[in-house]
C-alpha cells in the first residue's frame, strides 16, 4: 500500500458544501511526543493523556483500510457528514498509522462514558431508576441524530446521502456534561457498521450490528425503520433495564430441548448466542404502569439485586412515543423527522414541566461553520 502525503482528511469534504454558522472549534495538532497512553481499552481503542496537561485527554481507534480505499471505511462515511453537535466525528487523522494497513482516528474525550457505562454507574450510585427528563433529552437529541444521518434535516440536504448507522445501541452513544446545566446531552458514534442507503438493498439481508436491538424483521437492518426501532429499543433499555426482547437464554434452551443441537446457520453469525439474540421473539415491556397494574397484567414483580421490583411507571406520553418506536410493522414507525417534529413538541413539553427553563438547554442542533 503506498504511502499517503499529510495527516487529517479535508474535514469539510463530504456531502454538504455549506454549513450553518456557529463557532468553529478549535483545531487540533497532533504531536505524539506530547502524550501518553492512560487507558488501554482495547487493541484498537486507547485514552491518551497530554504530558503537559493531564486534564486534557484524547480517544485514538485504529482503524483497518482496505486495499482498494485511501481511508478506512468509517472516517470516509464520518466525511459524509456535517460537524453537528449530535454526532461524534474525528478531530485528527493519521494515515499509516500504526502500519501500512491501518490508520488512526482521533476523538475528543467524554469522561461520561457511553450510555451503558453511564446508566450502570447511575443506577450504583442513586438506587433509583433514570429520570424521566433524561430519558426525554435522550430521545429527542438521538431523533435529531438519526434525521441528520437519514438527510431529513441539516443544510444542503439537496446534496445529502442518506446514512445507516446500522448499529444504534447504549454502547454507542457518549454521555456529554453540560457546564451550564445538570441535564446531560448524548452524542452518536462509532460508525464502524454504517453504510450509505440503497432502496435496492433495503429487502437484503445483512447480518452486522447488535442484534438485541434490532427489529423483530429479521436481518433487515439496511432500512431506516430499523434506525427507528433500534432508537426506541435504547428508550426501553433506559426505562426498564432490559432489551424489548424475551429471554435469549430461555430461548436457546427450548431451541436445543427440541432440536438437540445448537442451529447450523449459527456459524454465520458468529456463534449460538448472536444468533438467538436475532431470532428470539421481540416483546415490549410497557413502561406506563403502576405496580399494581404490572402484578395485575403478570409484568412484575421480577428480581432484581436479590430484591423484587417493577419497572418504574413514566408518562403515558413516553410510553406512547416508545412504543410507536417498537412497532412490529416497519410502516408503523415513525420517521425520524416526525420525531424531531412531532415528539420533539411533545418532549419539550414535558422537560420543561419537569425541569423548567435548566432543562431545555441543549435542544437545538448546530452545525460547523463552512471552510
Amino acid at each position: 500500500m503506498a504511502k499517503r502525503k499529510g495527516t487529517t482528511p479535508a474535514t469539510g469534504a463530504g456531502r454538504r458544501s455549506k454549513r450553518t454558522k456557529t463557532a468553529p472549534a478549535p483545531t487540533f495538532v497532533w504531536k505524539s511526543r506530547e502524550w501518553k497512553e492512560k487507558v488501554h481499552c482495547n487493541d484498537d481503542v486507547s485514552i491518551l493523556e497530554k504530558i503537559s496537561n493531564r486534564k486534557q485527554k484524547v480517544v485514538t481507534k485504529v482503524l483497518l483500510v482496505t486495499e482498494d480505499d485511501d481511508l478506512p471505511r468509517e472516517v470516509s462515511i464520518m466525511l459524509m457528514v456535517p460537524g453537528c453537535n449530535r454526532i461524534v466525528t474525528p478531530i485528527h487523522y493519521t494515515w499509516d498509522d500504526p502500519d501500512e494497513y491501518h490508520g488512526t482516528a482521533f476523538y475528543e474525550y467524554y469522561p461520561l462514558g457511553d450510555l451503558a457505562q453511564w446508566k450502570e454507574d447511575f443506577n450504583d450510585r442513586n438506587y433509583k431508576p433514570v429520570p424521566e427528563s433524561f430519558i426525554w433529552r435522550f430521545f429527542f437529541q438521538m431523533a435529531q441524530a438519526l434525521a441528520l444521518l437519514q438527510a431529513q434535516i441539516g443544510p444542503n440536504l439537496e446534496e445529502c446521502e442518506i446514512l445507516l448507522h446500522r448499529d444504534i445501541k447504549p454502547m454507542n452513544f457518549l454521555v456529554v456534561e453540560n457546564p451550564s446545566s445538570t441535564y446531560p446531552s448524548f452524542k452518536l458514534h462509532d460508525f464502524g457498521c454504517a453504510t450509505v442507503y440503497r432502496k435496492s438493498e433495503a429487502r437484503d439481508s445483512a447480518i452486522v450490528g447488535t442484534f438485541e436491538y434490532q427489529p423483530p424483521e429479521i436481518g433487515k437492518v439496511n432500512t431506516k425503520a430499523a434506525e427507528i426501532w433500534a432508537l426506541g429499543a435504547c428508550v426501553h433499555f433506559l426505562a426498564t433495564g432490559i432489551y424489548p426482547t424475551e429471554d435469549k437464554y430461555e430461548f436457546g434452551e427450548a431451541y436445543v430441548d427440541e432440536h438437540g443441537q445448537d442451529p447450523d446457520e449459527a456459524v454465520d453469525y458468529g456463534g449460538a448466542g448472536r444468533w438467538y439474540a436475532a431470532h428470539v421473539p421481540r416483546q415490549v415491556t410497557p413502561i406506563n404502569l403502576s405496580p399494581g397494574q404490572q402484578r395485575q397484567q403478570g409484568l412484575g414483580p421480577f428480581l432484581s439485586h436479590g430484591g423484587e421490583r417493577f419497572v418504574h411507571q413514566y408518562s403515558d406520553e413516553l410510553n406512547s412515543w416508545m412504543k410507536r418506536c417498537l412497532s412490529f410493522t416497519p410502516g408503523g414507525r415513525p420517521t425520524a423527522i416526525r420525531l424531531v417534529n412531532e415528539m420533539g413538541t411533545v418532549a419539550k413539553k414535558m422537560l420543561y414541566k419537569m425541569g423548567g427553563k435548566a432543562a431545555l438547554v441543549d435542544l437545538e442542533t448546530e452545525y460547523d461553520v463552512a471552510a
